[in-house]
Parts: structure tokens; C-alpha cells; sequence
């Protein structure tokens, strides 16, 4: 008579906003950290704001299961759009390492991403993914593409001159990872973008 076994696996899982919109005046945010795994097991987490250079960390920095971390954001002088990012790790969850990327938009911006369709999921295709030379973004209502440094400097900025899709041309930049912020009709997405040789 054959046994029949039945494994049920109880890990945790990081949760973790991908990406927080900022105004222009500096602040500060809190950003809470979630075990959303099935069972009891506990989740030790940790932050790194050391790529960051306006963004940093003020206060905790790790802890254990749920809970929230708090950043402060310097204000931003050229009232320009400007991205920065900070990383979390759970090394013993499912999904260990997240990138959280900060967004310093306009007062508009804001108000527009609080409205009801904003909070849909963005249909946003990237390939290839590494490229050496072109990325092509596609999307519904595709309005521009910005590639920001892992620094959150602006390195190039395109609008979509009609159609669904769009060809970006990288081949100028060092090889390394880059954030493609994608605006579209219902909001902005960031995708990690790898430039290779």
C-alpha cells in the first residue's frame, strides 16, 4: 500500500510598499513592514538607506514580524521630480530583498495619485531586460519615460509621440541598474532596468 505525504510549507513573506510618493518640502514618512506569509513563523527584518542620498533613516532600522520604519526626506530645492530608493532585507522570508523607491513629485502629482484609478494595477511591459542598447516600454495611455541612476539622478527623459509603445535608447549609459519611471494615464510605475554590454 503506497504512503501519501503532505508537506504544507509555513514561511514568512516581506511586504513592503514598492514605491512612496513625497512632496517637494522636505518630511517625514512611515513605512510599514508585514508579515503576510501563511502560519506562525517569525520574520526578522532590516533597512539600508546607504544608496540613498536624500532619503534616511531616522530611528529603527530593523525589527521582527510586523511593523514600520520611518524616513526623512530632505526638501528639494529645484521643485523637481526626483527619485531615490532604500532597500529592505528579510533573509529568512520567501521574497528576502526589496527595493523601495521614493518619489519626490509635485503638489498635483500627489493629488492626481490619490484619486480612485490610480490605485489599479499598471500594465507596463519592458524588454529586453538587460539590454545593451534600446529598452522598449509598452502601455496602455503611455504618456513619457525617465531613466534615473541608482542615485536618483535624471539621465534621460522621453515623451511618447503617439501609440502604445515606446523605444528607449541606452546605449550611452555605463553598464549597472538603472530606474525607468513610467507615466502613464492612470499613474506612474518604476521598473528596475539592467544595462549590460
Amino acid at each position: 500500500m503506497p504512503y501519501h505525504a503532505n508537506y504544507e510549507r509555513r514561511v514568512p513573506i516581506l511586504e513592503v510598499k514598492d514605491t512612496i510618493r513625497v512632496p517637494y518640502r522636505g518630511g517625514v514618512v512611515q513605512v510599514s513592514v508585514r508579515n503576510v506569509g501563511s502560519g506562525v513563523e517569525e520574520m526578522d527584518w532590516y533597512v539600508d538607506d546607504s544608496i540613498s542620498t536624500w532619503v534616511h533613516l531616522d530611528g529603527v532600522s530593523e525589527g521582527i514580524g510586523d511593523g514600520f520604519f520611518t524616513l526623512v526626506y530632505e526638501p528639494n530645492p529645484d521643485d523637481t521630480n526626483r527619485l531615490d530608493s532604500i532597500e529592505i532585507f528579510a533573509p529568512e522570508t520567501d521574497s528576502m530583498y526589496k527595493v523601495v523607491y521614493i518619489a519626490q513629485v509635485s503638489d498635483s502629482e500627489l493629488a492626481d495619485i490619490r484619486q480612485p484609478h490610480n490605485t489599479t494595477t499598471h500594465n507596463v511591459l519592458i524588454y529586453p531586460n538587460p539590454a545593451t542598447h534600446t529598452v522598449t516600454v509598452e502601455a496602455d495611455g503611455i504618456q513619457s519615460a525617465k531613466v534615473y541612476s541608482a542615485l536618483g539622478q535624471e539621465l534621460l527623459c522621453q515623451k511618447n509621440t503617439g501609440g502604445k509603445g515606446m523605444t528607449l535608447n541606452i546605449e550611452q549609459l555605463p553598464d549597472g541598474f538603472y530606474i525607468l519611471a513610467v507615466k502613464t494615464s492612470q499613474g506612474m510605475v518604476y521598473k528596475k532596468v539592467v544595462k549590460t554590454k
